[in-house]
């Protein structure tokens, strides 16, 4: 039959598309990490500059006898010890992508599987001179699509309003973070931002009611920006959100009493450590950052934890490997 012809089809191109995807990922991760790499970690992940070490392992140009390729051994072992840390750390991350990439990616997904059930559809009513039994058959089939058609367009409301309610509040941490000249840090730059023997921690700026599950925990030297204290006061009223709160007329007033509060129990040892700060949407870190910075302290924005748990958190803890390893 005619139809059946258009669906099989239909069901070929997808199985294509899905199949050009697949290969075009792995390609794409395969020259991202290239090919001189001596060690695989996970499952495309590997680790550079192994062969480089194997080089003072042989006789001849350089011995191990000789004391600058043992120190040259000994920067380039500490350099790939770096890089299996990080290794390890992206390997736990729950993706490749970020979260809020991933729901980016659902919704181009979703939008092209909508089209593919639409078209669908309008080969089906298209189709004429057909059997009655075949009509009913049609019929039939159009109505199940009609279904998933309803069902897709719910996911997408919901995946729209997701991602729309994200993007004001990347605009709005933007535009504080143009407000008060401020730099995002990469993750992927924090390990260079501390000091060998600097104390450092990681501030959880989040200022907004209700906030009060510790995104990690003490012993990856992650602390709350609430937990000092303003937040207990009863003439502080915390808005929904760090949109609302950042609108507040004592938000300035807040905010640097918490700070002050943070500073006045962190400084007890005579310490400066370095702060990498994030909030929950990354609105509040921003001038969070500034009054440090203001209060004499090397402070890092790193971003947000909204779309980028995983990251941050594995991030965090790869520090800490680091640190106790005595690699930085």
């Amino acid at each position: 039959m005619e139809w059946i012809d258009y669906v099989a089809k239909g069901i070929g191109a997808l199985v294509a598309l899905v199949t050009l995807l697949k290969v075009g990922s792995e390609l794409y991760t395969k020259f991202k990490n290239g090919s001189e790499f001596g060690m695989w970690f996970g499952r495309r992940r590997k680790v550079k500059g192994l062969k480089y070490v194997s080089m003072f392992q042989k006789r001849g140009a350089l011995s191990s006898r000789n004391e600058i390729s043992k120190s040259v051994r000994q920067q380039l072992t500490r350099e790939i010890a770096r890089d299996v840390v990080h290794s390890y750390s992206v390997d736990r991350r729950e993706s490749r992508f970020s979260k809020s990439s991933r729901d980016l990616l659902g919704l181009i997904f979703s939008l092209l599987c909508l089209f593919g059930l639409l078209i669908a559809i309008g080969v089906l009513r298209s189709l004429a001179n057909v059997a009655p039994a075949t009509q009913k058959l049609i019929d039939s089939v159009t109505i199940v699509l009609s279904f998933w058609i309803a069902a897709i367009l719910c996911i997408q409301v919901f995946q729209v309003i997701v991602l729309f309610w994200r993007l004001v509040n990347d605009c709005k941490s933007t535009s504080e973070l143009i407000r008060f000249q401020v730099v995002q840090v990469p993750l992927e730059s924090i390990a260079y931002c501390v000091e060998k023997g600097k104390d450092y921690v990681f501030l959880d700026a989040t200022i907004r009611e209700r906030y009060q599950v510790p995104f990690m925990g003490t012993a990856d030297r992650v602390q709350m920006l609430l937990d000092h204290g303003v937040a207990t006061d009863g003439d502080v009223a915390l808005k929904k959100s760090e949109a609302k709160q950042m609108k507040a007329d004592d938000y300035k007033h807040v905010a640097g009493k918490l700070v002050d509060s943070f500073l006045a129990k962190t400084l007890e040892h005579g310490s400066e450590p370095v702060c990498f700060v994030f909030s929950q949407v990354g609105i509040t870190a921003a001038f969070v950052t500034h009054v440090l910075w203001s209060r004499g302290l090397q402070a890092f924005y790193i971003g947000q934890t909204d779309g980028y748990q995983s990251e941050v958190r594995e991030t965090i803890r790869e520090i800490r490997i680091l640190r106790e390893s005595g690699l930085i």
